[in-house]
């Protein structure tokens, strides 16, 4: 591709001058101040904190903090504007503190519609399951242990209706199918779910994957290298997506497949991985290796998204996560409910701390019932993990060169 790469370091020690507590871990103490803190605005903590905005965002929902609706930005009022000091400007503090108001108001009563909505109403609609944001899913094969659950949205308040971007990673054990009809139903649940980025674990050369590409009519280009392993990873996307295949990192039992993905505004290294499974020692080894990996891939740019079989639990998965600077992207309501039919979770997204707080919008994992669920079990010991991202131009970090 001849892409040059001229993107913008990712510099901790600039962001530290802005904010001196950013990427630093979470102390007990901070935790409890920002229990008693929590009316206070975002921006008001970030300050306080030596934070940034999306640090305190995202330390609300761990601690299951309510969030706030964010703040509008009043538009800047020109120098002779009246104001509520002067003559000609009588009643205008009066005003923008009923406005206040009636915002709080709007938000309360948001909030305490949608808590009815959820304890009266089914998330279901014929057409497909109705998001909070406003986004229309198709509706897909049964809901299994989470029937009826609707994916999980980041911001209950906010209505999302813009365009997104769609990922999907699914350790697949093998491809294709040795009867042909697993291996047509295996596409069809790609297309329900309207995949525009593929992550898969455990497929096994070259050719698997052009099979695999050659099969689904929107996936247009990969990235993927072989291993003697024979059970690789790959990442696969739609012709839309713009796809730069990167080095893989060496030290790996499955080498995780790194790539750049863009599409409008979004833009991050996007890593597909599967950790070892039976050799505990090796995978401590492998975890170590993410973090010199990171290091690498944040002067490419600085969003990064992890996806694949971590072969972690919960509790081991976020400490991992904090370990290496990353977040956990969980369905709150799907707790309980594993990523493997034993009803163990281990396929995650990891988001480095910008993405999570600003393109990412939701999370699902996708389960079957019925005859579907007969035939995702015999496709996998592992069920697909969904999750979508906005893609506002405003989001991009890496600025598009000529050869791209």
């Amino acid at each position: 591709m001849g892409r040059k790469r001229k993107s913008k370091a990712y510099d901790v020690q600039r962001v530290r001058r802005e904010h001196p507590r950013a990427y630093e871990p979470w102390t007990q103490e901070e935790d409890a101040r920002l229990r008693n803190e929590q009316h206070r605005s975002d921006r008001e903590l970030a300050e306080a904190f030596q934070r940034k905005p999306g640090a305190i965002r995202s330390r609300r929902k761990k601690l299951g903090l309510g969030l706030l609706v964010p703040e509008r930005r009043q538009p800047t009022a020109p120098a002779d504007a009246p104001t509520s000091a002067h003559p000609d400007g009588r009643g205008v503090a009066k005003a923008n503190l009923g406005k206040r108001l009636l915002i709080c108001l709007a938000a309360v009563t948001a909030l305490a519609l949608a808590f009815l909505a959820g304890r009266l109403t089914s998330p279901q609609s014929e057409q497909g399951h109705v998001q909070p944001h406003g986004i229309q899913l198709p509706r897909m094969g049964g809901a299994g242990r989470g029937q009826g659950a609707s994916p999980t949205e980041r911001f209950p308040l906010l209505r999302y209706t813009g365009e997104r971007l769609t990922f999907v990673t699914w350790n697949i054990r093998g491809y294709p199918e040795n009867k042909r009809p697993h291996t047509d139903w295996f596409h069809r649940q790609l297309s329900k779910m309207a995949v525009d980025v593929l992550c898969v674990q455990e497929v096994a050369n070259l050719e698997r994957v052009e099979d695999l590409r050659s099969r689904d009519d929107r996936l247009a280009r990969s990235a993927f290298a072989d291993s003697p392993s024979g059970t690789d990873n790959a990442i696969l996307c739609v012709d839309k997506v713009m796809l730069e295949g990167l080095a893989d990192p060496v030290g790996f039992q499955h080498p995780p497949q790194v790539a750049w993905v863009s599409w409008k505004g979004f833009d991050a290294v996007v890593v597909s991985l599967h950790l070892s499974w039976k050799d505990r020692s090796l995978r401590r080894q492998e975890i170590q290796r993410l973090g010199d990996l990171l290091a690498d891939v944040r002067a490419i740019d600085p969003d990064i998204l992890l996806a694949g079989d971590f072969n972690l639990t919960e509790d081991a998965i976020e400490s991992l996560a904090e370990q290496i600077g990353m977040e956990v992207m969980t369905p709150p309501h799907q707790r309980g409910l594993g990523t493997v039919h034993t009803g163990r979770r281990y396929d995650y997204f990891l988001l480095s701390p910008d993405l999570a707080n600003e393109e990412f919008v939701s999370v699902h994992i996708e389960t079957f019932s019925g005859d579907d669920l007969a035939i995702a079990k015999q496709v996998s010991d592992h069920l697909p993990v969904v999750a979508w991202f906005r893609v506002d131009e405003h989001f991009r970090d890496r600025p598009l060169t000529p050869d791209d």
